[in-house]
Formats: structure tokens, sequence, C-alpha cells
């Protein structure tokens, strides 16, 4: 469940976990594919969890999978959960900007 704000504002999509480290490594490592064993080998997760995240992410069109390999979709740039400090950062930010 979310609340109205965050779904008025489209702030409902976003990644923890096993997930985020997915995320991480493969934009990390991003011209290269990888299988699932050795996903789970870099982000320190089991296997299990992440062949689970992975077939997830490729069901939001945010990774590719052409067995056994998976890569991160090209342009893709899913958000991380922000904390309030990195928000208030960001909004300073684009004030400046502004100005």
């Amino acid at each position: 469940m979310i609340n109205r704000k965050d779904f008025e504002e489209g702030n409902f999509k976003t990644y923890r976990g096993a997930s985020l480290k997915v995320i991480e490594f493969l934009k990390t490592n991003k011209d290269s594919a990888y299988t699932s064993k050795e996903i789970a080998e870099n982000v320190g997760a089991s296997q299990a969890s992440v062949s689970i995240t992975l077939r997830n992410l490729v069901k939001t069109n945010l990774v590719e999978n052409k067995k056994p390999y998976y890569i991160l979709k090209s342009g893709t740039s899913p958000k991380k959960k922000s904390t309030k400090k990195e928000e208030t950062e960001e909004e300073n930010a684009k004030i400046t900007e502004e100005e």
C-alpha cells in the first residue's frame, strides 16, 4: 500500500534489498551480461533470491534475458529509495538552478 501523495507523484516504483543490489551491480557492469549465479556471488545474496529478483526485473522491463544471461536494459535508470536528506538536497539544487 502507498499513500495518495506518492501515488499521484509516481513515487511507488522503488527498489531495495536484493533488487537494488542486483540493479546496482548490473548498472555498474552495464557492458556485460551475467548468469544468476555470477550475480548472486557478486552481490552477496542467495542464487534463489537473485533468480526471483531477475525474473521480476525482466517482467518490469528493466533487465533483458537471453538464457542463461541477464543484462540491464539500455537507458534504464530505476528509482532508488531516497532519504529525506537526499530529497531536500535535490529540491535545493533545482531551486538554485532556476535562479
